[in-house]
């Protein structure tokens, strides 16, 4: 009976125009004085973060979030250092990645180019840290050729088999496989109109304007390991292409383009997370929401908040699916040198709207 209701109070809505409530909201439970762009959580509810190194971080790239708010260098104060040798310390931390089907390992991607000012030599690299005893197990060198210059190495997710990791490239456009065993990488897709930017296209995020170019940036794997999906920042197409492919060297570039998937439209989104029943959670930056792809391409905004500033990247815990604001358009480099961000910065949890009985 009150599924009925609901149902009913939905269609008049819409008929009246009107958007129906989503069917979560979104709930604080970390406020930072730095920028954040990723998040991770540990299956025991560790809360992890990252703050690139783009003017507005801290004395830390990578921190712990602890039960009084604080954020500590994690896994070290060496590793969070601001000098010496670029393999062995954070440059410029963009993302840190933990699968909930393996809890105990976290992943950071360094795509080590401060300010987007570049890539520092040997600076580029993917880590593996051993959450039980807070140490990185192994560094990942992501050479030049692979990571050029201009290259932004964005986000990373691992397959199940724990055999490889797959990137993003925001600065130039590409994907970038890496072997896990045998360490090779190998970057792929780099002439391919889906990991490039849309044409001529403009982020419109409440008065704020504006024509940035930001190549494939989202990326999820489903629960299978079968298909790898990414997305354009700029740009409102989702792609999906054969991890079979991706994972063999033989593949040739023209095999491999021809084998990539248009999914079609959705929104401009800048992180995605894969649901276990193959749905995908997009951050809908233009909207300030938390926008779910089902299966059949249907589009469900899942959460809003006026204060999800440029919604980045999700993560999966215990409590739920979190996201962070990164206010990435409020900067000052988008803004003629002028600081709009609000010098906090919010981690979100989604929680599922309680029912109403009446």
């Amino acid at each position: 009976f009150h599924r009925s209701i609901v149902l009913f109070l939905i269609a008049i809505s819409l008929r009246a125009g009107e958007a129906p409530t989503p069917p979560a909201e979104l709930v604080g439970v970390a406020r930072l004085p730095v920028q954040i762009t990723g998040v991770a959580v540990g299956a025991d509810g560790r809360l992890f973060v990252n703050s690139p190194a783009w003017g507005l971080q801290g004395d830390w790239q990578v921190a712990e979030v602890g039960g009084d708010g604080l954020a500590r260098p994690y896994p070290d104060a060496a590793w969070n250092r601001d000098r010496g040798d670029p393999q062995r310390r954070f440059v410029c931390v963009q993302a840190v990645y933990i699968d909930p089907l393996r809890p105990s390992t976290m992943w950071v991607v360094d795509p080590a180019s401060p300010g987007f000012a570049g890539v520092v030599p040997g600076g580029a690299k993917l880590l593996r840290i051993d959450l039980a005893t807070d140490r990185v197990e192994r560094v990942y060198p992501i050479p030049a050729a692979v990571a050029p210059e201009r290259s932004y190495l964005n986000d990373v997710r691992v397959e199940r088999s724990n055999a490889f990791a797959y990137l993003t490239d925001s600065g130039l456009g590409a994907l970038v496989v890496v072997d896990l065993h045998s360490g090779a990488c190998r970057r792929v897709l780099g002439d391919h109109p889906a990991t490039r930017a849309a044409d001529d296209f403009t982020l419109q995020i409440g008065d704020w304007r504006g024509s940035m170019r930001v190549h494939a940036d989202g990326i999820a794997l489903d629960r299978d390991d079968r298909w790898l999906y990414f997305h354009a920042l700029t740009g409102r197409t989702l792609y999906r292409v054969p991890t079979a492919l991706l994972r063999d060297p033989a593949t040739d570039a023209a095999a491999l383009g021809q084998a990539v998937e248009d999914l079609g439209a959705d929104v401009a989104c800048d992180g995605m997370w894969m649901a276990s029943d193959g749905s995908i959670y997009l951050s809908a930056i233009e909207r300030g929401a938390v926008v779910r792809r089902h299966p059949d391409g249907r589009l469900e905004t899942m959460a809003s908040h006026s204060r999800l500033a440029w919604p980045d990247t999700f993560a999966q815990g215990p409590g739920g699916i979190y996201v962070t604001a990164s206010q990435i358009h409020l900067m000052p480099a988008h803004n003629g040198g002028r600081d709009r961000t609000r010098r906090w910065w919010t981690v979100f949890r989604m929680v599922p709207r309680a029912a109403e009985d009446e």
